[in-house]
């Protein structure tokens, strides 16, 4: 993954020069996509009491949550922010370039949580590569370097958006919990350890989480999404 990320467009070039990529230019089509997002206006939005779907990219796409060590500094970091800013986690997924988090609490503690995992995160995640570079790893001096290129470990904003529907909810998490297997990194989602997969339909998760919209048993979410399907219908289903 790390011979991949080096030969890639993303790893060339800073972010000053990604503004200018375009579909014609060497740099490759997903790249121009997220660059052309990053650019425009992104209101993220906040509602008190509501589930919020967060979103946040390493900056030019480095695996840098490729290893467990760094996947680890990142649960570290939620663990401890959201007991500091009273915000429960629903939900996750840690992919090796970017990370999706489900967040509920009101609006300014989810707001701070975001901000403050990232920035503490972001420390340690720097303090962990650069040991393992001074300790001889070549994949770990070049992650370094591209993270001092960039002057940044996270892309500069990351994306919130509010859930207020609980259909929307069980769709993030089965989005959340897929992702991996449309990356292609397994062929099942309980075979990725480093999501809320296991809090739900049972396991060893690597994380504790509040189970979204009041499940304290693991359940299966496709059977809830169902039956949210038949409430919405008004009872008469398919």
């Amino acid at each position: 993954m790390l011979r991949e990320w080096q030969t890639s467009p993303a790893c060339r070039l800073t972010e000053t020069e990604i503004p200018a990529a375009t579909p014609d230019s060497p740099c490759s089509r997903r790249l121009w996509y997220h660059s052309l997002v990053s650019n425009q206006r992104y209101r993220n939005s906040y509602i008190d009491g509501c589930s919020h779907f967060v979103t946040a990219s390493v900056a030019g796409f480095a695996p840098l949550l490729a290893s467990d060590t760094g996947r680890q500094t990142v649960l570290r970091s939620w663990s401890h922010c959201r007991g500091r800013y009273g915000v429960l986690i629903e939900g996750f997924v840690i992919m090796p370039e970017h990370i999706h988090v489900l967040v509920r609490g009101k609006a300014k503690p989810v707001e701070q949580f975001i901000q403050y995992s990232l920035q503490r995160s972001a420390r340690h995640l720097r303090e962990v590569y650069v040991a393992a570079a001074r300790g001889g790893d070549p994949a770990a001096a070049a992650l370094v370097e591209h993270i001092h290129s960039l002057g940044r470990v996270w892309k500069e904003r990351a994306r919130c958006v509010a859930l207020s529907r609980a259909e929307d909810v069980l769709g993030k998490l089965e989005y959340m919990h897929n992702n991996p297997v449309k990356r292609g990194l397994v062929v099942a989602p309980g075979q990725w350890a480093w999501s809320s997969w296991a809090n739900y339909y049972g396991g060893e998760p690597v994380l504790e989480i509040t189970p979204a919209l009041g499940f304290d048993e693991p359940v299966t979410l496709a059977a809830s999404q169902v039956a949210a399907g038949i409430e919405a219908s008004g009872g008469r289903g398919a």
